[in-house]
């Protein structure tokens, strides 16, 4: 009878402490940062999307306490977007842009990646009460190229280094 409950008491263990791990890593999020001098929107209305070069550089962090960060390329957010769940649960994302007629940027939920032609792009909707890591949407671009960036949050898996 001892035995028996050693072994449950272990097997318990074990499973509190997978659990642990696993909520551990669920926890750990990432903030990707994709810059570009050809980020472009296309589209108008509710076919509104966001591209840039596929080689674009990209950066990720997470927050305290584990402060990592890396680097890669705009591809990665392609081809990590089923991994990070962002199938089922859309990021959001702040455009940022600069142009003739100033910066602004747009807090917007991003959907549907796309790679081609050496771009990859998302359709975006703009968030009603857009507000994201401080940011506050205070325009929207129109269809045209600007000097940008992409801040997508909250992802929980790291893209391939570059």
């Amino acid at each position: 009878m001892t035995r028996i409950r050693i072994t449950t008491f272990l097997i318990s263990v074990a499973a509190l402490l997978l659990l642990a791990a696993s909520a551990s890593a669920a926890d750990t999020s990432l903030l990707y940062s994709v810059t570009s001098k050809d980020l472009r929107v296309t589209g108008s209305g509710h076919a509104l999307r966001v591209s840039v070069p596929a080689n674009a550089p990209l950066s990720w962090f997470t927050d305290r306490p584990d402060r990592k960060a890396g680097s890669s390329t705009a591809s990665a957010l392609v081809s990590g977007w089923q991994a990070n769940g962002f199938s089922a649960d859309p990021p959001n994302a702040a455009i940022v842009t600069s142009g003739k007629a100033g910066s602004m940027q747009t807090i917007v939920t991003l959907r549907d990646p796309k790679q081609g032609n050496g771009r990859v792009s998302f359709r975006y909707t703009v968030l009603a009460k857009g507000k994201m890591l401080g940011m506050r949407t205070n325009g929207h671009p129109r269809a045209g190229r600007y000097n940008g960036e992409l801040f997508v949050d909250d992802a929980t898996l790291a893209p391939c280094s570059a």
